[in-house]
């Protein structure tokens, strides 16, 4: 009776565990999961070399999609990556530094090596 209690409550962490890594995933995305083709564009600049395309979008809040958050996706060739996600009603116009490196919300992210979220800050 006891074996069978004890593999009994470890299914029910196991369970339990998968659901909240489910809730996680589905309500908390990473910067990398965010898919940027739905959303709306806000702003597109070229960097000064000509050779990278920033596109910022918005998006609704990541609580509840009650407020307004952006991302930035730099696009190079056939690829894209997904460089910051930042906060806030008031948009700020990212500026391009030099040929590889951006400021946003006083954050100077490289592009192709850096990346600023705003929920780990």
């Amino acid at each position: 009776m006891k074996r069978r209690l004890h593999w009994r409550s470890i299914i029910i962490v196991i369970l339990l565990m998968a659901f909240a890594v489910g809730i996680k995933v589905r309500f908390y995305p990473s910067l990398e999961s965010v898919n940027t083709k739905r959303l709306q564009v806000v702003s597109e600049s070229v960097s000064p070399d000509g050779h990278y395309v920033l596109k910022t979008y918005v998006m609704g809040g990541v609580l509840l999609r009650s407020d307004y958050s952006y991302i930035g996706e730099i696009e190079y060739g056939d690829q894209r990556r997904n460089v910051f996600w930042i906060s806030g009603n008031q948009f700020e116009e990212p500026k391009w530094i030099d040929d590889r490196t951006i400021e946003i919300d006083g954050k100077r992210i490289d592009i192709l090596t850096d990346q600023y979220d705003f929920r780990w800050d």
